[in-house]
Order: structure tokens, then sequence, then C-alpha cells
């Protein structure tokens, strides 16, 4: 009776972690897809000063490819000389865990993919830790120098 009795403990906290590991599998499921949704599209940061002019864009066309544009610039006589021009791709995918969700990026000519804690994301405005200030926007902007 004790091993009928211990085989069905067993079985109960057996079944009881399966039931709870898959729940956390489908949570986690939900939260990528619902995520990686959001990103779709183009997202853009610019900050303009009498002096400076920086924009910035991410795009993500589809669920494994990102692609990060960078114009800045600055005025000498009242002339806009424009300092950085330049186009980076790379792979994308969203991370659940542990509560987090992460935008893990490998950008071409690394070999690692680096997470970005996401802040926030929704429909119109998205903030991660990318090193640069401002929160990014969607849209379909462009450089206005």
């Amino acid at each position: 009776m004790k091993r009928f009795s211990y085989l069905s403990l067993l079985l109960l906290v057996f079944s009881l972690c399966s039931v709870s590991c898959s729940k956390n599998d489908t949570e986690k499921v939900d939260y990528v897809k619902q995520y990686s949704s959001l990103l779709y599209g183009k997202w853009c940061r610019e900050n303009q000063t009498e002096t400076s002019y920086f924009f910035m864009s991410y795009t993500f066309p589809t669920n494994s490819v990102v692609t990060c544009y960078q114009e800045s610039a600055y005025k000498i006589n009242g002339k806009w000389v424009v300092e950085t021009d330049e186009t980076i791709d790379g792979e994308w995918f969203i991370q659940y865990e542990r509560g987090l969700v992460g935008l893990m990026i490998k950008w071409h000519g690394t070999d690692s993919f680096r997470r970005y804690n996401l802040s926030h994301v929704d429909t119109s405005l998205l903030s991660f830790s990318d090193g640069y200030t401002g929160d990014l926007y969607k849209g379909t902007a462009s450089p206005k120098i």
C-alpha cells in the first residue's frame, strides 16, 4: 500500500510539473509572437539642435532581418556637413526569460547575438537599451538633411 501511495504521489507531482511547464512554454510563445508582431515595420528617432543633427532608424521587415540606418551631421558656417551616413544589417529575434522581454540582435560582422532589454513597445513607440537617447517612433520618416 505504501508503494502504491508513493507511486501515486510521484505521478501527481510529475503531472503537475508538466502542466506548469507547458503553461510557461505557452506563455513564452505568446509573448514572443506579441512582441515580434509589434516590432514589424520601421522605427525612427531624430534629434536636432542649432549645430547638430542625428537620425536613426531600425527596420524589421521579417522575423529574422533588421536594418539600422544612421545619419549625423554638424553645422559649420551655416552649412550642414554629414559626418555619418551608414547602414548595417543583422538578424533578430525576441527572447522571453524569467518575465523579461529582450530583443536579440546579431549585427553583420559579429559572431554572437546581443541582448537589448525592451523597456516599452506598442503600436507607435519603442524604447530599448540600444545606447542612444530617446524613444523610437513608428513611421516612414527619412533624414531631413
